[in-house]
């Protein structure tokens, strides 16, 4: 999963093949990823697994505030969450409306583990064994934290290929732009010359007047 990962310069790939290998290859009912959009107001579902769910078919968006709950305090704090039973826990971890109706997100047991690049937070999984009804442990925290560190990375590499392609195209047009600089200035000496003849001949002739 890691080569496939690496491989990958698209990033909802990238998203994809992390799913799969949770629910497909490590056994999660449900995974979940949650992304951050540009105005940092909302999460959208980028990427869903489990319970026969497509991706297509979530388009609820939760209030990135602390309506989100433990999601909400996950990103802020940064920080992995491995909630045994929701309802023991504060009532600042629980959902409010509207993030309350989401099915996708309804379950006792379940682990949330923020994606960061570059020291931020840039979206979430979220996953659980809602169906089978097994405990989450900590071993299986280890696991998402190694798939989170694994996207982090290939979003960090494919930021980077972004960068070196748009300083690419910045120097083709700066280059580009000194070629047209550069005839501009081969015309404007030839003009000069020829300004400079004219005013020769002219200066020849006024000494000629002067001398007539």
């Amino acid at each position: 999963i890691n080569t496939d990962l690496q491989k990958s310069t698209n990033r909802q790939e990238v998203l994809r093949l992390t799913t799969d290998g949770l629910h497909e290859v490590i056994g999660f009912d449900r995974v979940n990823v949650l992304m951050i959009d540009e105005e940092q107001q909302q999460l959208y579902f980028a990427v869903c697994r489990g319970a026969n769910i497509e991706d297509a078919e979530v388009k609820s968006r939760l209030p990135l505030d602390e309506r989100a709950g433990c999601l909400f305090k996950s990103i802020t704090d940064r920080q992995v969450m491995l909630i045994d039973d929701i309802t023991k826990m504060p009532e600042e971890y629980h959902l409010q409306p509207p993030c309350d109706a989401i099915p996708q997100l309804r379950s006792r047991n379940f682990i949330i583990c923020p994606i960061i690049v570059r020291n931020q937070a840039i979206g979430l999984l979220a996953l659980d064994n809602k169906f089978k009804r097994q405990k989450l442990t900590d071993t299986d925290v280890d696991t998402v934290k190694l798939f989170a560190d694994q996207i982090s990375s290939s979003m960090m590499r494919i930021n980077l290929l972004d960068a070196v392609d748009s300083l690419t195209q910045q120097l083709e047009h700066t280059f580009n732009e000194f070629l047209k600089y550069r005839d501009e200035h081969a015309e404007l000496i030839t003009s000069l010359r020829l300004a400079t003849s004219s005013t020769t001949s002219a200066t020849v002739d006024i000494s000629g007047g002067a001398g007539v």
